[in-house]
């Protein structure tokens, strides 16, 4: 409908600030350039960080606190996301928010809507990178994005996994995507095995029980576990 969207985080907006009142005077380019009389929509990554976000020893107001009479008023138009436990307590720091912001919960896609979806986004990448995905990819990536990405719901993690997959394979003119990178991508991203991953591949016992995950997620202890739900040999 001819409106554009701008995005612009907290750190974007602070980033390479050497004196006192840079940052506000920042704020206030954007809301002059940002106006609904522009049709211009301000994209928020993540509003909670914008609340918390500015205040200095001659500044009380966090970035939030300086855009909210804008906003109130209709003159800035700002789109951004955030997770429940977030959305909770952005409200009790700012009440008025409830007014101010409209929620509409994203609740996550059915396996087969994510696939439909994701089946259209590899079709934009392949105009855009020239990649391809192979028969059966996407079935892999949606089934490993469920098992394993689940901090993240459908269909953002699937939609994570195709882009960092093609990142990985778009050196090469043509490159096709199979299902050995979905797993290598995978693995990449977790840290996990592709042995352990990848449900066709035989499990090397001696790799499982010398791998560590920083951190302590997997220790030799967890292999039982790791492997209850595979059927070895």
């Amino acid at each position: 409908q001819g409106w554009t969207v701008f995005e612009a985080s907290g750190a974007d907006l602070m980033a390479g600030q050497q004196w006192f009142g840079q940052l506000e005077a920042r704020i206030q380019r954007c809301l002059d350039e940002l106006s609904t009389s522009k049709k211009i929509i301000w994209y928020v990554p993540d509003i909670l960080q914008i609340a918390l976000s500015g205040t200095h020893q001659g500044q009380a107001a966090s970035i939030l606190d300086q855009i909210m009479p804008a906003i109130t008023s209709g003159r800035l138009v700002v789109w951004t996301e955030t997770t429940p436990s977030a959305t909770t307590r952005l409200l009790r720091l700012k009440p008025a928010l409830r007014s101010a912001f409209e929620v509409l919960r994203l609740d996550p896609l059915e396996p087969d809507d994510a696939q439909d979806l994701a089946r259209a986004f590899a079709d934009e990448l392949k105009q855009q990178t020239g990649v391809t995905f192979a028969p059966g990819s996407i079935d892999a990536a949606t089934a490993s994005a469920r098992q394993f990405l689940g901090a993240s719901n459908l269909p953002g993690s699937l939609i994570d996994l195709m882009r960092m997959s093609v990142a990985r394979t778009a050196k090469e003119p043509g490159a096709q995507i199979g299902t050995g990178d979905i797993v290598a991508t995978l693995a990449q991203l977790t840290g996990l095995p592709g042995s352990i991953i990848d449900g066709q591949e035989r499990v090397d016992l001696a790799a499982v029980r010398e791998h560590r995950v920083e951190g302590g997620h997997l220790e030799r202890r967890d292999e039982q576990v790791l492997l209850a739900d595979r059927e070895l040999d």
